[in-house]
């Protein structure tokens, strides 16, 4: 299985139609998403999605940063309140926690607010997007 360039060789298959896989950290810069998705089979060869034509591929994936892990933020801790955060460009962070209320936060990157997560709240005096 691989994640556009990126070869993910830990595959566990969840169901018939879920599969989990663990890749290295990809390093930095992280490559850009979405990227394309390849299931291949020892001698029997690629998967397609349900509905799909060969050589138009609809599954696709995108490495995240998830708000509330200390490798988001460089090894250190999130956020506390008052501060300032930067989301850089080529970064997609997912607040899949609710952070103490931050003084400014610039977005040149994706902020992106997980869609299982119960009653996220998020403040911020400054909030700057391009």
């Amino acid at each position: 299985m691989n994640l556009g360039p990126t070869a993910c060789n830990n595959v566990t298959l969840l169901s018939a139609t879920t599969l989990t896989c663990i890749t290295q950290n990809p390093g930095t810069p992280k490559p850009l998403g979405p990227l394309p998705v390849t299931i291949t089979f020892a001698d029997r060869g690629s998967a397609l999605p349900v509905n799909s034509t060969p050589g138009t591929p609809q599954i696709s994936y995108e490495f995240v940063d998830l708000w509330s892990r200390r490798t988001t933020w460089g090894g250190g801790d999130p956020p506390i309140e008052g501060d300032s955060v930067l989301i850089p460009a080529g970064t997609t962070v997912l607040l899949d926690v609710s952070p103490p209320a931050l003084y400014a936060v610039g977005v040149e990157g994706n902020l992106r607010f997980d869609d299982e997560a119960a009653d996220l709240e998020f403040q911020v005096r400054s909030c700057c997007m391009e």
